[in-house]
């Protein structure tokens, strides 16, 4: 019994140790689960309060999509400023993109007569008139004359007591040689108008003057026509220019005004309707590029690829026109920098008439054309000139906002105010110079796309159809009135 209860000690000893290890064993295991459940519920706190901090309030939510709309209406805004850029009126629109083939030749007919009024009409707006002609002057020597002698006979009659008086004609008396009535008849004129220019001084206006609608193919004419549009549109913002600082009221004349004379815009890109090929023909080897000896190579080549050389005018020689009557604008190809260039297989000419250090050319959003403007203006007034050609500017309602018109480079030279003078002008007192610049204008082609011909959307080597005939023109059309060719503002 005693020993029983010996080893009945012990075993309740022994169960206690178990126990205990049992418990320390369950306690571990508890502790740790413990453990990882506060570690995983303070890694789930630790997530909420870092989302809190990131938590976007429901008014940014809004502000953010306020901001995406007019994001959206300024995207609008802007693509439609540049739609209504290019959003012109047509000077006929019924020939695009194409004519009615049945009346096709009157329809061109139409055009060609609607492409002088906006000149004539232009040159209005400037109060533009021309040097007087040979036949001008002639008449005025001849009516001097016969004033003079009337006065002479009346100043005779006078001194006999009979009626009469002194008479002539304005400053000019007895004794005047034809040279100072020349000078004096050309200094009215310049006291009439506020520029000297003429239609002449607008390339395209001879060939279309003399074309009758039947020359040509309906792919040639479309395209002469939709560049000659194009033409028109640079031409008439380089007048808007010119009257940005031109008193153009009535109340100023050349005298006054700082730009003396439009000589010419001018072109460089294929001959409408040259007879040599078609237009897709004319465009590789019509392009007038600066010192190439044809466009600009009577006022000196290109220097570095940037800068005409100066022009050296003998006495006797006066600023001329030298751009081709014919030459069409073309658009510059992405990236062109070298005149004369051939056209891609695309189709899109890479021609320009200088360097184009802008980096600008046509693409599906835009075309690209450059152009070049001459004048005789007031030395002290040159930068004005500039300034003008790339300001914004809009139609005559004051429609139409735009500012499309990079100076790319520009030239000056002394003018030559003897030769001037002698070649029938007259400018008044002050230093004068030429200043020749080559421009870039970007159209956007949204403004005019769905009325763009599909020879101009495919490119030229559609345009191969049949040669086109040469108009005849007059190999000297100057004439008398205001303008050359009579054509009278």
């Amino acid at each position: 019994m005693e020993l029983i209860k010996k080893y009945y000690i012990y075993g309740v000893y022994i169960l206690i140790v178990l126990a205990s290890i049992g418990l320390y064993a369950w306690g571990t295991m508890k502790n740790s689960a413990n453990i990882q459940e506060y570690n995983k519920i303070n890694s789930q706190y630790s997530s909420a309060m870092s989302l809190q901090s990131k938590a976007v309030h429901e008014n940014e939510i809004q502000f953010h999509n306020a901001n995406i709309a007019r994001a959206e209406e300024d995207k609008k805004s802007v693509i439609d400023f540049c739609r209504k850029t290019s959003s012109r009126p047509y000077l006929f629109i019924n020939v695009f993109p194409s004519a009615p083939q049945v009346e096709s030749k009157q329809y061109y007919m139409n055009f060609a007569e609607k492409y002088c009024e906006g000149i004539d009409n232009i040159l209005k707006i400037m109060r533009a008139g021309n040097k007087p002609s040979d036949l001008e002057e002639s008449n005025y020597l001849e009516k001097a004359k016969r004033t003079t002698e009337a006065g002479a006979d009346g100043m005779g009659m006078g001194m006999r007591g009979d009626r009469g008086g002194m008479g002539g004609f304005g400053a000019i008396t007895a004794g005047s040689s034809d040279d100072k009535l020349r000078i004096e008849m050309r200094e009215n004129r310049a006291n009439e108008i506020s520029i000297y220019s003429d239609p002449e001084s607008f390339v395209l206006y001879s060939f279309w003057k003399e074309h009758d609608g039947s020359t040509g193919t309906p792919a040639t004419l479309q395209f002469d026509s939709w560049y000659s549009q194009i033409a028109y549109w640079i031409q008439e913002d380089v007048v808007f220019s010119i009257n940005k600082i031109n008193d153009n009221t009535g109340s100023s004349s050349v005298k006054k005004n700082p730009v003396k004379r439009l000589i010419e815009v001018a072109f460089g890109g294929p001959s409408a309707s040259t007879g040599s090929g078609s237009a897709a023909g004319a465009m590789g080897g019509g392009m007038r590029g600066m010192g190439r000896g044809d466009l600009m190579g009577n006022r000196g080549g290109m220097t570095g690829g940037m800068g005409r050389g100066s022009v050296s005018m003998s006495a006797g020689t006066s600023a001329q026109r030298i751009g081709s009557t014919t030459a069409l604008p073309a658009p510059v190809s992405q990236g062109a920098a070298v005149p004369g260039m051939e056209a891609t297989s695309s189709g899109v000419m890479q021609n320009t008439m200088t360097t184009t250090w802008t980096k600008r050319g046509s693409d599906e959003l835009t075309d690209v054309f450059h152009f070049s403007v001459s004048v005789i203006v007031a030395s002290d007034r040159v930068n004005d000139f500039i300034n003008a050609l790339q300001s914004p500017r809009t139609n005559l309602d004051g429609t139409n906002s735009r500012n499309q018109i990079t100076v790319l480079q520009f030239n000056i030279n002394p003018v030559n105010i003897q030769a001037e003078e002698a070649a029938g002008y007259y400018y008044g007192a002050g230093a004068l110079v030429q200043v020749d610049t080559i421009c870039e204008y970007v159209f956007f082609r949204s403004g005019y796309e769905a009325q763009m011909p599909d020879i101009i959307k495919k490119g030229p080597e559609a345009a191969v159809d049949a040669p086109m005939t040469q108009p005849t023109f007059d190999a000297n059309p100057r004439g008398g009135g205001m303008f050359d060719r009579g054509r009278g503002m």
